[in-house]
């Protein structure tokens, strides 16, 4: 066995996996060009603080539970009019997310908000913070079936404690009063801590009908927009449509 061999063995031992993979090409490189020992340890520590935030990345990348692949880069900012890019872009920076602050991406169907909030999500993701995205009937069916085996205050702790939640759909689905509840602490517990994306077609002036509380609603919305950017959409829908069927001979 080698030195070479004998060192890649130990980096893998300790651990050091993407240092042992780049040791082969540095030590050559090292050889060739007459490094000293210094730059040698130094660069395969940096191939293996770069392999572990990649991992880091790709690992909240896939707790993020992202749908689609959309991007800020990705986003077709030429077909949707509706969209300040220049604000969008600033978001993108994630003083947001430094402040606890929320975002809420109003529109009609198709105009590009969850696509938007997906690509501030990635973001979040590729600068070190945890996101997670759900559509809002799988997050209040979560809730709900919290409170069968009495794991509400642990789940709501667990999202509370996410960096960005991402709610697609907000409107989507009418909450009964215990449903609406259970939305009005999560979002009490994530207030002035944690960040939240909302994606709806409702304006604040029609919560009302979708929480079938007045009183919750006043409640609700003060937290969510005490700190938050509002995005109104109004422009064409990006969404295609349905394909032609190929004519029959």
């Amino acid at each position: 066995m080698t030195h070479g061999d004998q060192l890649q063995e130990l980096l893998i031992q300790l651990g050091l996996k993407y240092a042992a993979e780049a040791l082969p090409v540095l030590l050559k490189q090292a050889a060739d060009k007459h490094h000293s020992f210094t730059w040698l340890l130094t660069k395969l520590l940096e191939q293996e603080v770069a392999g572990r935030k990649q991992r880091a990345t790709e690992n909240r990348e896939r707790s993020a539970r992202f749908p689609e692949p959309w991007t800020l880069v990705t986003f077709p900012w030429e077909l949707q009019t509706g969209v300040d890019q220049r604000e969008i872009m600033e978001l993108a920076e994630l003083v947001f997310v430094r402040e606890a602050a929320n975002i809420v991406l109003i529109g009609d169907v198709g105009v590009g908000k969850t696509g938007l909030a997906i690509g501030l999500g990635r973001e979040a993701v590729a600068a070190g913070y945890r996101v997670l995205f759900i559509k809002i009937h799988e997050l209040i069916d979560q809730l709900t079936a919290s409170l069968m085996d009495g794991s509400t205050p642990r789940l709501i702790r667990r999202l509370a404690r996410i960096d960005v939640l991402i709610i697609d759909e907000f409107s989507h689905v009418k909450l009964n009063e215990e449903q609406a509840n259970l939305l009005f602490r999560l979002i009490d517990a994530r207030y002035h801590r944690k960040s939240t994306i909302f994606a709806t077609n409702l304006g604040f002036d029609d919560w009302g009908k979708y929480l079938n509380n007045p009183a919750l609603t006043r409640s609700l919305a003060s937290r969510v927009t005490d700190q938050c950017f509002v995005i109104r959409i109004d422009g064409p829908t990006i969404r295609p449509g349905p394909r032609p069927r190929p004519a029959h001979r």
